[in-house]
């Protein structure tokens, strides 16, 4: 779609080029079967992330996706920096079929289409104002996105639509990196034939224009048990905004060399520019992907405090006591090889052969990427503690019991775990329910175990290998059954 066209050159452009469908706006009010519904027509393609509707002499244009902060964000920024944006309308109800049926629980929205004989090619400068902010967005520059109206350029979509995964709990596509490929855009294709005329100093122009973005501007919401990860978005496009920030700066002290293009050029810049940190710790692609920077940097400072007590020889003064502060992780027992070779860690840490530590080894958790643990409140005999009825009802369900013969108990050694690892830790869960709920993000190493609780029934050759792989690791573990019993 070439930007710039009247209503008239758009709508001729939707009929030939896209399919038509033929839908009712269901009126508001009491629905009969005498309902009068007007005839909207739907214009579609395949490939183009919306559609557009024609109601009566108007032309709007829907996204794809439902309104979400994200949108909202998006929209709100384009506004401040460029003055130009989407004037969202409520468009109502619409049904297939005349009598009235709506196909859609929620009223579609959609933006009006405002015609103008502009071109951007006769206006550049108005596309090149909203350039930084596309490159903070990654908002594709095609004829397909643009739209030329009275105000300037409009994007019909946003570079964060991707990320509408989060909410939609589909695998995501992309990652939103912390760094901007600013140069992509002048590589080829219709970005790099829009931008064929920009200058060095007309790119500064348009990264100065970020400076109207303020942190508040930035921020979406926060972390939910959804997975609705908010914050992510927030702290990474702020930091994309100071990466750009120190581009600019770059740009500003480096000069444009004789006969350099500007493309040359900037992946020159690009490769100046400092590289993002590397995290160590091996977190799988939802992780990297969702978590915001400061918990990753979390991760990475326990993962390195894992990796220092790997080598070491630590000793625990085990008995039949569940000392106070201490922490307990109950696991299968087809679990155990995996963890005294390894130790214990979120389902999500891509260390071992297998899920070690926490049962929930999916993406979608309310401790993601974290070891689920019971904090020991009061000092008590181990024979007290795993009585069901001394339990809250929420950790019932994780002990060793009939039933459960084979689900075995990991018993850390307060002692063994560094300031840095307790200050990690977060309480997780209603404090009526799961009073002793906590969390330690990554996980810790098999050193940090002081005993290992199991049931009465668990066979003996069973409870013989255990003892012989902690023997052979090295490990200071005593095995007790859940009497108390020392075995």
């Amino acid at each position: 779609m070439t930007p710039g066209r009247t209503l008239t050159e758009q709508i001729t452009h939707l009929e030939n080029n896209y399919k038509k469908e033929v839908l009712y706006k269901v009126p508001n009010g009491p629905k009969s079967l005498k309902t009068v519904c007007e005839q909207v027509e739907k214009y579609s393609k395949q490939g183009d992330q919306g559609y557009w509707l024609k109601i009566k002499d108007e032309l709007y244009y829907v996204p794809q996706k439902k309104e979400s902060p994200l949108m909202k964000i998006s929209d709100d920024l384009y506004g401040l920096v460029t003055g130009a944006n989407r004037e969202f309308v409520d468009l109502g109800k619409f049904s297939k079929n005349s009598k009235g049926i709506s196909f859609a629980d929620d009223t579609i929205k959609g933006f009006r289409f405002v015609q103008t004989n502009g071109k951007i090619a006769d206006n550049p400068e108005s596309l090149y104002k909203g350039f930084g902010l596309d490159c903070l967005l990654e908002t594709s520059l095609d004829s397909k996105n643009l739209l030329v109206t009275n105000t300037g350029v409009i994007r019909k979509t946003h570079g964060l639509t991707p990320y509408e995964w989060q909410f939609n709990k589909i695998n995501p596509q992309k990652q939103l990196q912390e760094t901007v490929k600013v140069s992509s855009y002048f590589k080829d294709g219709e970005s790099a034939e829009l931008l064929k005329n920009m200058t060095k100093d007309d790119l500064i122009k348009s990264f100065d224009e970020l400076e109207k973005i303020k942190p508040e501007n930035l921020k979406i919401g926060t972390y939910d048990v959804n997975g609705d990860n908010y914050n992510f978005i927030s702290e990474t496009l702020q930091l994309r905004k100071d990466y750009l920030k120190s581009f600019k700066e770059k740009m500003i002290s480096e000069p444009q060399k004789l006969g350099e293009s500007l493309y040359d050029y900037l992946v020159r810049i690009e490769n100046l520019m400092p590289k993002p940190k590397a995290y160590e710790c091996p977190m799988n692609d939802h992780l990297m992907m969702t978590l915001t920077k400061s918990q990753k940097d979390v991760l990475e400072k326990n993962y390195q405090i894992y990796k220092s007590m790997l080598s070491q020889k630590v000793m625990h003064n085990a008995d039949s006591i569940m000392h106070k502060n201490s922490y307990i992780h109950n696991t299968p027992y087809q679990n155990f090889d995996e963890i005294i070779e390894h130790g214990l860690f979120s389902g999500q840490i891509n260390i071992g052969k297998k899920v070690n530590g926490s049962s929930v080894g999916g993406n979608y958790t309310s401790t993601p990427a974290e070891l689920d643990l019971f904090k020991v409140d009061n000092e008590q005999k181990i024979a007290d503690y795993f009585k069901l009825s001394n339990r809250s009802v929420y950790e019932k369900g994780w002990l060793p019991q009939k039933g459960k013969e084979e689900t075995i108990t990991f018993i850390l050694d307060a002692n063994s775990i560094t300031e840095d690892l307790a200050k990690s830790m977060v309480f997780h869960g209603n404090q009526i329910q799961n009073p002793t709920h906590w969390a330690i993000p990554m996980g810790v190493a098999p050193q940090t175990i002081e005993k290992i609780i199991v049931h009465p029934d668990l066979s003996s050759d069973k409870i013989q290998h255990m003892k012989a792989l902690i023997n052979q690791r090295g490990l200071d573990v005593k095995i007790f059954d859940i009497n108390g019993n020392l075995l």
